[in-house]
């Protein structure tokens, strides 16, 4: 468990998932996703982190490192909804989804 800031109050994060991607040299991505109504969401993918380079030396650091950045993700994705009641403003790569019916 790695102890991290969640909308300003202390959360204790499970390491487990980012030590797995971590010892197979993966890469870990954040996705939310918000229902707009009538069949439509938005939906954001974000990086957490790329453990195809990490090392044995490196790689407590870095699994602390993804934590936190997971953390602030949900961070960001809540304090977006609550001030705006949109998520399309904080990740620069999300999209918004039509219905697949809709999509070529």
């Amino acid at each position: 468990m790695h102890a991290v800031s969640i909308l300003g109050e202390r959360a204790y994060l499970p390491t487990g998932p980012m030590r797995a991607a971590a010892i197979l040299r993966r890469s870990v991505i954040f996705m939310a996703g918000l229902y707009r109504g009538a069949n439509h969401y938005h939906v954001v993918f974000e990086p957490v982190a790329d453990f195809s380079m990490s090392s044995l030396m490196t790689r407590d650091e870095a699994v602390r490192a993804a934590v936190e950045r997971y953390a602030r993700c949900w961070t960001n994705i809540a304090e977006a909804i609550l001030t705006t009641g949109s998520i399309s403003s904080i990740f620069g790569k999300s999209q918004a989804l039509a219905p697949a019916r809709d999509r070529p």
